[in-house]
């Protein structure tokens, strides 16, 4: 961040870079510039660029790279009829030439490479990891031979969200723990409350905006976010986003974190190859009815929400 000892300042900074951070997520598809996206956020070139880097430790051309780049890793890992091409221009690289030359520079390897060394995400496994899951699987018998075998199948419900609108607070990289993101729920929490924001159908929900699927360290972000109806003003003291809605597989969970984030693995490898659906690239969605670190057990109660397509889409 750049230096302020005037937190309303610090608020002002951040608030324009959450707006140029959603800006270019929304049109990643498309080469934008950097003058395009100071003027979406009413700043000039320099000043963003000064400031982008101070919060996010990443310069904006660096941070539209990698995020074309992410979206290519997903395409390349969950949509199997994509050709390169397909992912290279997709993904708002204007050639395979130069989409191959990113991926190189980002990951070290081909595209087709990395795609290999990751096939452990599209093997459909049958088998639970751990026996005390049982309640997260549907369970069927079959012959095997002379002896009785059992198949294992998350329960994974297919439902369909409307698109919406949420506030947030965001975290990034390796400044996001779990104390500061349960503080901000926390903080929505009591937002809402004070202002009269609850209803039915408002949530706490948390979306990881980086590749939570890949065993490695990220510099992504994560929105703490509260779910807002149609009809009142946000509050000018936070940051809106526009939640897109649509198709997502569905499963609660209840156990700590660390066997959540297993668990969301577990749906990948067990439930979705053998779906009729794929794994789309809308945000992941973390519906929370809890704080894990005030539960007697430590337990995180969640939806976990994948976004899915059909396979024949």
């Amino acid at each position: 961040m750049m230096r302020t000892k005037n937190p309303g300042l610090a608020e002002e900074h951040a608030a324009i870079v959450n707006r140029a951070i959603d800006y270019i997520d929304e049109n990643a598809t498309r080469d934008i510039a950097l003058h395009d996206i100071a003027a979406a956020v009413a700043v000039s070139p320099f000043y963003l660029h000064r400031l982008f880097k101070a919060v996010v430790q990443e310069n904006i051309h660096a941070y539209c790279v990698r995020r074309k780049l992410e979206r290519a890793v997903h395409m390349l890992l969950f949509r199997k009829s994509a050709t390169l091409t397909t992912i290279a221009l997709e993904c708002g690289f204007s050639s395979l030439a130069v989409f191959s030359r990113s991926f190189k520079a980002g990951y070290g390897v081909s595209p087709t490479d990395y795609a290999g060394q990751h096939t452990f995400i599209k093997s459909k496994i049958c088998k639970m990891e751990n026996q005390l899951w049982k309640s997260y699987f549907y369970r069927r018998e079959y012959n095997e031979g002379n002896t009785v075998a059992c198949e294992y199948t998350m329960r994974m419900a297919i439902r369909h969200l409307p698109p919406g609108r949420a506030v947030y607070i965001r975290h990034f990289g390796d400044r996001r723990t779990d104390r500061q993101i349960a503080d901000s729920f926390a903080r929505l929490n009591a937002l809402a409350s004070g202002r009269g924001l609850w209803r039915s159908d408002t949530v706490l929900l948390g979306i990881p905006r980086f590749p939570w699927y890949l065993r490695q360290p990220d510099n992504g972000h994560f929105d703490a976010c509260l779910t807002l109806r149609p009809d009142p003003a946000p509050p000018a003291d936070l940051s809106m986003c526009r939640l897109p809605g649509g198709t997502y597989a569905v499963i609660r969970l209840a156990e700590e974190e660390h066997v959540n984030r297993r668990l969301m693995m577990t749906c990948l490898s067990n439930w979705l190859p053998g779906s009729d659906y794929e794994f789309d690239w809308r945000p992941t969605l973390l519906i929370s009815y809890n704080n894990p670190l005030t539960d007697p057990d430590r337990k995180a109660f969640i939806d976990f929400c994948l976004p899915v397509r059909s396979k024949s889409q």
